[in-house]
């Protein structure tokens, strides 16, 4: 699985949404792409979730994911839609978005981070 921290999320989210990943306990990759690898680092107990550095080749890592689940805006949900890549956008605080009506467009889930780990169920 891969997890992107862009642009919609803000630092206050990022705790909250390691929470629900280590409960949904997969391997899991994380791209900081705009927070800092250590501060990610710092809140990961699970041996099964690693920190990607800040600058990665993200569209390799995005094709060859089983699932994608993104805060981001546009630029990542045309990329999720154009690779075909299985994704959740995590609703930011954009709740009115040109992203957020593609994703919709493209079938993708648009969740909030509490109801990420419902997706697994």
């Amino acid at each position: 699985m891969l997890i992107v921290l862009g642009g919609d999320l803000k630092t206050s989210d990022i705790k909250k949404l390691i929470n629900i990943l280590e409960r949904i306990n997969l391997p899991t990759l994380i791209a900081p792409y705009r927070f800092k690898k250590e501060l990610i680092e710092n809140m990961i107990k699970s041996n099964k979730i690693k920190v990607l550095d800040e600058f990665v080749d993200l569209l390799s890592l995005m094709k060859s994911s089983n699932l994608m689940i993104y805060g981001a805006g546009m630029g990542m949900t045309i990329e999720a839609g154009v690779l075909e890549i299985p994704s959740i956008k995590i609703a930011g605080f954009h709740k009115e978005h040109g992203s957020v009506d593609l994703a919709n467009n493209l079938k993708i889930p648009i969740l909030e981070i509490e109801e990420i780990s419902d997706f697994f169920r």
